[in-house]
């Protein structure tokens, strides 16, 4: 009885080491992961711990003095929207200050007029028509004796330097235009701010942007010795990362002579696209709430494949003649290798070109991998615009 006793204290001994020793190694675990969620999370061009720099305090003697606010040091990088991996609005604040897709949920006029007085923010998705409208925007605002305001990675913090220090006030039917537009609109609360955007097909953005770089359209870029797979891989999901990302230039440069820090390289697809295997639930979990959230981030969305329409709902929405004045205009179109004879066989030969290198890109696990984001989302703009379609053909009938 005594020796069943003594091994049963010695069993529950054993067994309350190994159960402190498991609670321990568990505890160790979760602060490594909780280390790695803040430190790691969603940083895309840094795939080495050490290169990943430190955060500035946001306190006064860390960032710089905006009546009395605070900002970020972010130098030449687009300022991160993503913080945490538990994706929530009080952990995404972007969307505090941005005017929810008029066609879905705009019900009553009173709601309706405050779009017509509103400052816009046009973000760039480079390929799919948008300096056609930057060109179009800056004519109409010519007669409001205004110009659209660039923004762009290389002076997105200067933009929003000048907006906090009170040197540049918003007011309504200001515009900002460009590539890294997405998350100024916070800065201007409380004045309302709404988003729009053209998107196109991502597999035909990237066959036409590779031609424009071929052809001399964009200097230094990794096109000219390189495969449209390769170049596809090189960029990624280019309007993802403009929605969400930091602009790590001055950490992955293309080229050691790009000078990333003095603006000369101020384009997002020239920073390398090098994701670490740690950020890829996150990244997903990011993706799912962008797109379950694209009708509350931008006001109005435009089709590159139907811009004639897309313009007729910019203007429904926000007042501007954008398609009494913009159609018709065209810039930076694409030039196609071998394309010659009438428009018709022109359009025909284009088509089968554009066929061909989608099937390429198709067929490259690797280059779907890294455009998948841009799909997804592309996708469900799709959904959105003919939603805003026929509500807008429905209301004009």
């Amino acid at each position: 009885m005594v020796g069943s006793r003594s091994k049963l204290l010695t069993f529950v001994l054993h067994a309350s080491v190994m159960g402190m020793l498991i609670w321990l190694f568990v505890l160790f675990l979760y602060k490594d992961s909780h280390a790695v969620r803040h430190r790691y999370f969603f940083q895309p061009f840094v795939t080495d711990a050490n290169q990943i720099p430190e955060e500035r305090s946001l306190s006064n003697d860390g960032g710089r003095k905006h009546r009395g606010k605070t900002v970020k040091e972010i130098g030449n990088l687009q300022e991160s929207v993503v913080q945490y991996s538990s994706i929530n609005k009080d952990k995404f604040p972007i969307i505090k200050n941005a005017l929810r897709n008029y066609f879905l949920y705009v019900n009553d006029s009173k709601t309706a007029s405050s779009y017509k007085a509103t400052v816009l923010a046009f973000v760039h998705n480079q390929k799919s028509g948008g300096t056609t409208l930057k060109r179009c925007l800056s004519e109409i605002l010519e007669y409001q004796n205004k110009e659209p305001v660039l923004v762009t990675n290389a002076n997105r913090a200067a933009v929003e330097e000048k907006i906090l220090n009170g040197v540049s006030e918003s007011k309504p039917n200001d515009v900002f235009v460009g590539a890294a537009t997405f998350g100024i609109c916070e800065n201007l609360a409380p004045t309302t701010c709404a988003y729009f955007t053209i998107l196109r097909d991502p597999y035909e953005r990237m066959i036409s942007h590779y031609m424009f770089c071929r052809n001399g359209g964009e200097t230094g870029l990794q096109c000219h010795n390189s495969t449209i797979e390769e170049y596809a891989i090189s960029i990624g999901s280019l309007l993802f990362t403009h929605i969400t990302a930091h602009m790590l230039c001055k950490k992955s440069c293309v080229s050691p002579n790009d000078d990333c820090e003095n603006g000369t390289d101020g384009s997002a697809w020239r920073c390398e696209r090098l994701y670490s295997s740690i950020y890829d639930v996150r990244r997903r979990s990011v993706l799912g709430y962008v797109i379950k959230n694209l009708d509350r981030f931008f006001a109005v969305i435009g089709l590159f494949e139907e811009y004639e329409t897309s313009l007729a709902l910019f203007q429904e929405t926000f007042g501007l003649p954008l398609s009494d004045v913009c159609n018709g205009i065209h810039a930076n179109e694409g030039t196609y290798p071998d394309v010659q004879g009438s428009n018709e066989d022109i359009g025909q030969q284009r088509r089968r070109y554009i066929d061909e290198m989608k099937r390429k890109l198709k067929a490259n696990d690797t280059v779907r991998n890294n455009i998948e984001a841009d799909v997804k989302i592309y996708e469900r703009a799709r959904e959105i615009f003919y939603k805003q379609k026929q509500i807008y053909i429905q209301t004009r009938s």
